[in-house]
């Protein structure tokens, strides 16, 4: 049996959730951890295991060592853990490594090291969409990619043992959360609270990872500040997510709270709207913005439209649909469906 390592952060965001999730459903047999540059490492998120191995980011010598171990390399999104801009990728490849990437589509740059990955796991469908794109970008580069037609998957999953369902039967509170990885305003903080504003009868609680909140937030938002150890519970005190992203790489948050029972109001726009939401919000495309080289459109959410549907939706009977939420989920979306396939695909067992 081919070993497999992952190679990720292990941090309170979701490369490091994605990462745990991996180790947790025995996908892979060691893990490298190397340390955020902002975060370091996260004892809540990495587990205490001989096969776990941490790093810092100028540690090649134990890198290497550690590459030396496995068989296929797999990456959540990040290619320069470590060996700087040559990347685990290119060291990977000079010792014949199978190499499989989880891109985020906010974060897979036109570069030399992209057309050496073997095979691409899509989180989404629209990922695999975009991945098609990418290939004909490197192609006209000069740089044949080795995955055009090794492109997998098209989906991610949600434990569903941590993530418990709790039935919602009607509309009291809505509730937003803003994670680490909401760089350029994308989970649509503002959108929330000029909608807040003009629904100012609706009760939201917007729960934060980061201090930065939009000023003047009105009288109808709670506010919750705490950075829990675990991100189960974060949906215990709210009936809808309301979640309007300029733009997101998978939108983990849509899932797990769904599969805890919270119907979704999204973006109407891929790849939010993949998770068959209760409500979408209209929205128009914004200026693009530069993601490592790549132009990415973002999608501007209307804060009208969203204080429209908070307003329809506040009071409204929701069982049915709390029960459609998880289902989806379940039929869909499992996470142990998702590394099942993984593992088959990685070790190549098909």
């Amino acid at each position: 049996m081919k070993k497999i390592g992952i190679a990720g952060w292990a941090t309170r965001t979701g490369i490091g959730q994605m990462c745990r999730e991996l180790w947790d459903h025995k996908v892979a047999s060691t893990w490298l951890a190397p340390l955020h540059p902002l975060l370091g490492v996260d004892p809540n998120v990495l587990p205490k295991h001989e096969g776990v191995v941490t790093c810092a980011r100028n540690d090649e010598d134990g890198a290497l060592a550690w590459l030396q171990t496995i068989d296929v390399l797999m990456l959540v999104e990040h290619n320069e853990y470590i060996f700087g801009r040559q990347g685990l990728v290119e060291k990977a490849r000079s010792l014949g490594k199978t190499i499989v990437c989880i891109p985020m589509m906010e974060w897979l740059p036109l570069q030399r090291w992209v057309a050496d990955v073997d095979i691409m796991w899509a989180v989404t469908e629209w990922t695999a969409r975009e991945l098609v794109g990418v290939a004909a970008a490197m192609a006209a580069r000069g740089w044949p990619c080795r995955w055009e037609s090794q492109i997998v998957g098209g989906r991610w999953g949600v434990d569903l043992e941590r993530f418990k369902f709790t039935r919602r039967t009607k509309v009291k509170r809505f509730i937003f959360c803003n994670g680490n990885g909401g760089v350029l305003g994308r989970k649509g903080a503002e959108v929330v609270a000029k909608a807040a504003r003009l629904a100012s009868h609706v009760p939201i609680l917007f729960r934060s990872q980061k201090r930065e909140l939009p000023p003047h937030l009105p009288d109808n938002v709670a506010v919750d500040l705490t950075n829990y150890d675990s991100n189960e519970n974060l949906f215990d005190d709210g009936d809808v997510l309301l979640a309007p992203s300029r733009w997101e790489g998978i939108g983990l948050q849509l899932y797990e709270a769904q599969a805890c029972g919270l119907p979704v109001v999204t973006t109407n726009a891929q790849p939010m709207r993949e998770c068959r939401p209760l409500r979408t919000i209209s929205c128009t495309p914004g200026s693009p913005v530069d993601l490592c080289g790549r132009m990415l459109t973002p999608w501007e959410p209307s804060p009208a439209a969203l204080a429209s549907i908070l307003g329809d939706l506040h009071g409204a009977e929701i069982g049915e649909e709390s029960d459609a939420a998880r289902a989806f989920v379940e039929r869909h979306h499992d996470i142990r469906a998702v590394c099942d396939a993984l593992r088959v695909v990685a070790t190549g067992q098909l």
